[in-house]
């Protein structure tokens, strides 16, 4: 693995890191992402990816294995260490009880969702 471009723990600058790493290498890729995605989380092997109002040419370049690979790439470029990327599409997210993130919030504080 090569230098890291970001030197900070700022996610932030990981963020901005990655997205100028993609554009040198795919500047279609960076453009949505630019445009359309922002990081929702970054653990220490993974960063989810938000995008919303893809178009459908944008969000069939998005779905591509083949693309979120080379996203998976760069943000690994940019931080210097191994990072799987996971690109979620808030069109395509459940709400309520069928949303993850509301179903963890309820786990997390033993409550219970009322619909």
């Amino acid at each position: 693995m090569t230098s890291p471009r970001v030197r900070t723990n700022s996610v932030a600058d990981a963020w901005k890191g990655f997205l100028e790493e993609l554009s040198s290498k795919s500047s279609s890729l960076g453009d949505v992402l630019t445009r359309r995605g922002f990081l929702e989380r970054l653990t220490e092997g993974e960063a989810v990816v938000k995008l919303k109002g893809l178009s459908e040419q944008d969000r069939e370049l998005m779905s591509s294995p083949r693309n979120q690979r080379v996203c998976s790439k760069a943000f690994s470029a940019a931080l210097g260490r191994q990072i799987n990327v996971i690109i979620e599409d808030a069109a395509a997210q459940k709400p309520g009880k069928d949303d993850p993130f509301t179903s963890r919030v309820v786990e997390m504080y033993e409550g219970r969702l009322e619909e």
